[in-house]
C-alpha cells in the first residue's frame, strides 16, 4: 500500500513521439489500449534518479511501430509512470537507460547500463524491468517467430529456461512482476540472480555478460558456453549474501521505503553446490611479480622452491640484504583483501617489538630503506588489522588489510633468528624460518589460497662480531609523517648503549667498542673508545652501554656512530653502524572549544581549537568528545600535507554532530591525544551549554 501512496504524488515527466499517436491527426483510430497508465520499477538495484523509460509498440510482427512514450525516473526508487498511452497493438517493449545502486558493492554504478523488457500491457497495469526481463526478451521474440509459441507459453518458457541456468526449479510470478524489494520467493530468486550477474564486475563487464548469455540462450534455450558458466560461479563463490542483505535494507532505508529482504541466500548456495561449471580466476586481485622493493612475495609463482635468500647470515646483520615486496593490486573497487603471515618455525633469536615480543621479519617503511616500523604505514596502502601473539609463543601472526587500489610495503625477513644444533647441543648455524602467507580475498573467512615460504642462511666465517640493527639508548622514535625520520624527546644527559652480535663460529671477547655524536649546531665530539671484558659466544648477543654518557640537551639534530674495533675480524662491513636523529619537545594542547554557543540549538558541530606548543610539526593526532558522559565520539584529525606549525593553533571540526535539541544544560568536553606528547595537562578543554 505504501507503494501505491507514493504514486499519487510524484510529478511525472511525460512525453510522447510519433505522429500516429495523434489523435487529432487520427480521428478514426482504433486503439486497443486508450489513454491508459503504466507504471512499475526499473531495477538492478533500483535505478537512480534521472534514468530515462522508453515503451514502444510492437505490431503483429513484434516489430516496433514508431509510436513510443518516453519519461524519466525522478526518484532514487526505480519508481516510473507512464500516462497516456494508447496503443493499437497490445505487445510493447520497455527500456530503461541509468545508473543503478549496485546491491553487491552498496553503492551507485560509476556508469549507466541498459535493461529492457517484452510484455502485454492489456491486462498489465505494472511492468517492472529487471535483469530476468532483460534475459527473456531476445528468447521470447525468437519462441513467437520461430515455434508458434502464443505470447504466454514463450513468456513462462523463457523464465523457466533462465532459471534453470541458475539450478533453479520453480514456478515464480511473471518475471515484469518481480520486485527487489518484494518479500516473494520469485523476489528472493530475482535478488539472487541479480547478484551472481553482477558479481564483481564493472558496469561494462555486466552488461556483456548479459549481452553473451542473451545470444547464446536465444536459439535453443541452453547456456551452452561452459566459460560463460564458470565466470557466473567463479563471482557466485564470493558474494557476501549477509552484505547484499544489509546494501539493499539500508539503501531503501535511506529512501523512507520499508521492505523486509527475503532470504535469497539458499539459491546463491544451490547454485554453487549445484553447478558443474569450473571455478576460475576472476583477477580481482593483481599480485605482480615484483615491488618497488624488490621480489614480491605474493606472487603465486613465489614458493618454497624458488625463494631466494642471504648466501649466508652474515648478510642479515649489516643491512646488506635483499629486500622484498608485499604488493598487490585490486581491480574492483568494491572487494577487500586480508594478507596473513604467520610464523611455522621457532624463533630463538629475537628482533623485540614495542611489546617485547619477537618476530623474524621487519616491515620497512615506504620513504626509507634502512629505517624499520614495527606496523606498516598506511600510506603503503596496507593497514595492520592486529598482531596476533601468544607472549613470544607460536604462532606469530600479522593481519594486513589492503585500504587501497595499489598497495606496496618492504619487508625483510631475518633468517638468521633460530640456531641449527649438532648432536653434542652445539649451535652450529641456522633453522630456516618458515611462514605461511595466507590470502583472504572478498571477505572469505577461510583462505581463498596459501602458501608456505623458507629463508635461510648458514654462517661459516670464523670470527665476526656485528652491531645488532641499532641503538638500545637513548630511545628513538620513527616518524613517518613529513619527510619520514627518526625523533627522541627531550633528552638530557644520557646513556649510550649498543647491542653486539657475535656472527661467527668463535667466541670473542676482550675488544674494543666505541662510539662518537655528531652535533648538528655544537660539532662532533671526540670518538669514546671502550673495552669489552664479557665473552660472546657464538650466536650469542650482549648488550653493551657505555660508561661515558652524553649531554643532548640541546634541541636539534643528531648522529651517533658506533663502531666495533675487533681484531682479525672476517667481515667489517656490519662493524659500524650509525643513527640520525632530531631532538624534539612534541606538545599540542586545547585552547578553545568555539562551538556549539547558548542558544536555540538543533545538531550542531563540535569545533574546536588546538596549538602546537612544541618545536616540530604535528600532523595527525587522534581526537574525542564527549556530552554529559555519553560515549566518547572519536576521530583522527590532521594530514602529512597541513601540519600544524610550532607556535601556530588550527581549529578543527568533528564529522559526527550532536543532537541538542531537547533544552537543558549540557557539558562538552574534547581531548586530544598526539603520541609523545610530552605534557598531557592541556589535552581536556570543557564547556558549559545551554540549549534554549
Amino acid at each position: 500500500m505504501k507503494k501505491l501512496i507514493l504514486l499519487l504524488f510524484i510529478p511525472f515527466v511525460f512525453t510522447c513521439s510519433s505522429d500516429s499517436s495523434n489523435d487529432d491527426t487520427n480521428p478514426d483510430q482504433q486503439f486497443f489500449i486508450e489513454n491508459a497508465v503504466v507504471n512499475g520499477f526499473a531495477q538492478k538495484g533500483p535505478f537512480l534518479n534521472g534514468s530515462s523509460i522508453l515503451l514502444s509498440e510492437l505490431d503483429e510482427n513484434f516489430n516496433q511501430t514508431g509510436l513510443n512514450y518516453n519519461t524519466q525516473i525522478i526518484d532514487n526508487s526505480g519508481i516510473f509512470q507512464l500516462n497516456g498511452i494508447s496503443l493499437v497493438s497490445e505487445y510493447a517493449t520497455l527500456r530503461a537507460d541509468g545508473f543503478y545502486y549496485n546491491e553487491v558493492c552498496g553503492i551507485q554504478s560509476n556508469s549507466q547500463i541498459t535493461l529492457n523488457a517484452i510484455s502485454n500491457i492489456s491486462d498489465i497495469s505494472n511492468i517492472n524491468l529487471n535483469v530476468l526481463t532483460h534475459l527473456e526478451k531476445s528468447r521470447v521474440e525468437y519462441l513467437i517467430l520461430n515455434n508458434s509459441n502464443t505470447f504466454e507459453e514463450a513468456k513462462l518458457q523463457a523464465q523457466s529456461e533462465i532459471l534453470s541456468i541458475f539450478n533453479i526449479d520453480e514456478t515464480i510470478n511473471p518475471s515484469e512482476n518481480l520486485d527487489v524489494s518484494g518479500n516473494t520467493d520469485g523476489d528472493a530468486i530475482l535478488i539472487a540472480i541479480s547478484s551472481i550477474l553482477q558479481g564483481f564486475r564493472s558496469e561494462a563487464q555486466f552488461s556483456e555478460i548479459m549481452a553473451n548469455i542473451i545470444t547464446d540462450i536465444r536459439t535453443d534455450g541452453e547456456l551452452n558456453s561452459n566459460s560463460l558458466g564458470s565466470q557466473l560461479i567463479s563471482h557466485a563463490v564470493y558474494l557476501d549474501a549477509e552484505d547484499i542483505s544489509n546494501n539493499i535494507q539500508e539503501r531503501y532505508d535511506e529512501l523512507g521505503v520499508s521492505v523486509n529482504v527475503p532470504q535469497f541466500t539458499s539459491y546463491i548456495s544451490n547454485f554453487i553446490d549445484n553447478s558443474e561449471y569450473e571455478i576460475i580466476d576472476i583477477n580481482v586481485f593483481e599480485y605482480p611479480e615484483g615491488g618497488q622493493w624488490g621480489m614480491n612475495l605474493l606472487d603465486p609463482n613465489i614458493n618454497e622452491s624458488t625463494m631466494s635468500g642471504p648466501s649466508s647470515c652474515d648478510d642479515i646483520i649489516d643491512n646488506d640484504v635483499e629486500w622484498y615486496s608485499l604488493k598487490a593490486i585490486k581491480n574492483n573497487e568494491c572487494t577487500d583483501l586480508k594478507v596473513k603471515l604467520t610464523l611455522l618455525s621457532e624463533n630463538d633469536l629475537c628482533n623485540e617489538d614495542e611489546n617485547g615480543y619477537c618476530w623474524p621479519w621487519y616491515f620497512v617503511d615506504i620513504n626509507s630503506q634502512i629505517s624499520y616500523v614495527p606496523v606498516p604505514d598506511e600510506s603503503s596502502g596496507w593497514t595492520t588489522l592486529s598482531t596476533l601473539d601468544l607472549a613470544g609463543n607460536l604462532p606469530l601472526s600479522n593481519e594486513l588489510i589492503l585500504n587501497s587500489d595499489s598497495a606496496d610495503i618492504g619487508i625483510y625477513v631475518e633468517p638468521g633468528t633460530n640456531f641449527l644444533y649438532d648432536d653434542t647441543g652445539i649451535a652450529i648455524g641456522y633453522e630456516p624460518v618458515r611462514i605461511l602467507v595466507e590470502y583472504f580475498e572478498n571477505n572469505m573467512s577461510t583462505a581463498t589460497s596459501s602458501k608456505e615460504l623458507l629463508f635461510e642462511c648458514f654462517s661459516n666465517t670464523p670470527i665476526d662480531a656485528a652491531i645488532l640493527y641499532g641503538l638500545e639508548s637513548p630511545e628513538l622514535y620513527w616518524a613517518s609523517s613529513g619527510e619520514g625520520q627518526f625523533f627522541s624527546n627531550s633528552l638530557g644527559v644520557e646513556e649510550i648503549a649498543m647491542t653486539i652480535y657475535n656472527n661467527g663460529v668463535t667466541e670473542i671477547s676482550n675488544f674494543d667498542v666505541s662510539y662518537k655524536v655528531i652535533n648538528e649546531t655544537g660539532g662532533s665530539s671526540s670518538e669514546i673508545v671502550e673495552t669489552i671484558n664479557t665473552t660472546i659466544a657464538p650466536f650469542q648477543s650482549l648488550t653493551y652501554t657505555f660508561n661515558e654518557q652524553y649531554d643532548f640537551s640541546q634541541l636539534g639534530e643528531y648522529q651517533i656512530i658506533t663502531e666495533i674495533l675487533l681484531q682479525n675480524d672476517g667481515n667489517m662491513e656490519n662493524n659500524q653502524l650509525g643513527y640520525a636523529f632530531t631532538n624534539v619537545n612534541p606538545e599540542i594542547g586545547i585552547i578553545g572549544i568555539d562551538s556549539p554557543f547558548d542558544g536555540v540549538l538543533n545538531n550542531e558541530e563540535i569545533r574546536f581549537t588546538v596549538q602546537n606548543f612544541g618545536n616540530v610539526p604535528v600532523s595527525l593526532f587522534d581526537a574525542y568528545y564527549s556530552v554529559n558522559s555519553s560515549d566518547s565520539v572519536f576521530q583522527t584529525f590532521g594530514d602529512t600535507s597541513n601540519s600544524i606549525l610550532p607556535g601556530e593553533s588550527l581549529t578543527f571540526v568533528f564529522i559526527d554532530q550532536f543532537d541538542f535539541s531537547e533544552p537543558g544544560e549540557y557539558e562538552v568536553t574534547v581531548v586530544v591525544q598526539l603520541e609523545n606528547d610530552m605534557d598531557s595537562s592541556n589535552n581536556l578543554y570543557t564547556i558549559n551549554v545551554t540549549s534554549e
